[in-house]
């Protein structure tokens, strides 16, 4: 199944051994995983606006980087 990562690689032409090499697959996967951290685990029943502040609030810079 091709995925947002699978996309990514195949622009670049890499494979999975050496897809860190490219910045923009690193940061796609420092962004996902960042999502991941707090949705993760969560139904799609609990996004609403109040999770969407509170993950706002809990993420720091906008750039996702915790401050």
């Amino acid at each position: 199944m091709d995925g947002p990562l699978d996309k990514l690689c195949g622009r670049f032409n890499v494979d999975s051994e050496s897809e860190d090499t490219i910045p923009d697959i690193r940061k796609f996967k420092k962004r996902i995983g960042r999502l991941n951290e707090w949705w993760g685990a969560k139904m799609l029943g609990e996004v609403n606006g109040e999770a969407c502040r509170a993950y706002a609030k809990n993420r720091g810079k906008k750039g996702g980087n915790v401050a």
